[in-house]
């Protein structure tokens, strides 16, 4: 079973994602522009440009797991004032 709690750490990139990106590239997103390792178990948050779009990437038992969800209406609105690879409360 997947899950994601209030246990977690979770981590906002702060531009724009490519959506086709899958486990290599966001991982290597996490890597390279949050300076972050992708397997500490920590959840890392992609938004597209229109923002209609959220991907989650997580460590979990041994394998990553994205999470994917598309809004048919309305954005995803990040915290106010959420920095580039900030954490969230």
């Amino acid at each position: 079973m997947f899950t994601l709690g209030s246990s977690h750490r979770f981590f906002l990139y702060g531009g724009a994602v490519d959506m086709r990106k899958g486990f290599d590239g966001l991982s290597g997103l996490v890597r390279n522009s949050l300076d972050r390792d992708p397997l500490s178990g920590e959840v890392y948050i992609f938004l597209n440009r229109s923002r209609t779009l959220v991907k989650l990437l997580h460590w979990e038992g041994g394998g990553l797991v994205i999470y994917y969800k598309r809004l048919e209406k309305g954005i995803f609105q990040p915290p106010e004032g959420m920095e580039k690879g900030g954490k969230l409360p």
